[in-house]
């Protein structure tokens, strides 16, 4: 677990806050305009937890219902690594190591 030093807990009290549901925080639209620009990309978006990024992707690159693959047993989208994969739109995730690596479109 993370634990934030002094000097993130005054960056935190410090920062410029808005709410984000209406795009008001003027720190998350930084951070995703950097971000965005960083990885040469038209936008970006925040999540606050691996687990929400991994949901949103998951959802995504799925239609509901679909099964989905991973490679190995050390992707975070595994059964045993993410606690909260029961909510991707039950999707099944299933992780499937093939001599290539991955496992291929069919």
């Amino acid at each position: 677990m993370t634990r934030p030093t002094a000097a993130m807990r005054r960056a935190m009290a410090d920062a410029d806050v808005g709410d984000d549901y209406y795009e008001e925080d003027p720190t998350v639209r930084r951070l995703e305009e950097e971000t965005a620009d960083a990885l040469g990309k038209e936008a970006a978006l925040f999540t606050p937890t691996g687990c929400m990024g991994n949901e949103i992707a998951v959802a995504i690159q799925t239609r509901r219902a679909s099964r989905s693959c991973s490679t190995g047993t050390a992707t975070s989208v595994s059964s045993k690594a993410t606690p909260c994969r029961g909510s991707w739109d039950a999707s099944i995730v299933r992780s499937k190591e093939t001599a290539a690596g991955f496992v291929p479109r069919t």
